[in-house]
């Protein structure tokens, strides 16, 4: 939504997104207008006192920068078998 006139910000089903807490600009992005949340491209993925380490993309993707990223984990691991979620705000259309 566009802050200054509140009127809706079209965008469209694939985007590129910026990502500015994390520091990152035009990732390509799929969006689904319905989800309650989106799922990223993260690889080399660790866990540890409530921070989260990862890559966006890896090594064999044209968007990969080899930049580590570390942020608080949303929801903590309490169980191997449940994905782990942060909270970031984007920027998109």
């Amino acid at each position: 939504m566009n802050q200054r006139d509140k009127t809706p910000t079209i965008i469209g089903s694939k985007e590129l997104v910026d990502f500015p807490e994390l520091g990152f600009v035009r990732v390509p992005a799929k969006i689904d207008t319905g989800a309650d949340s989106s799922s990223i491209w993260a690889s080399d993925i660790t866990e540890q006192d409530g921070k989260l380490e990862f890559y966006l993309f890896d090594e064999q993707s044209p968007y990969y920068t080899g930049q580590k990223v570390s942020t608080d984990i949303r929801m903590p691991m309490a169980d191997p078998g449940i994905r782990l979620a942060i909270a970031k705000f984007i920027n998109a259309g």
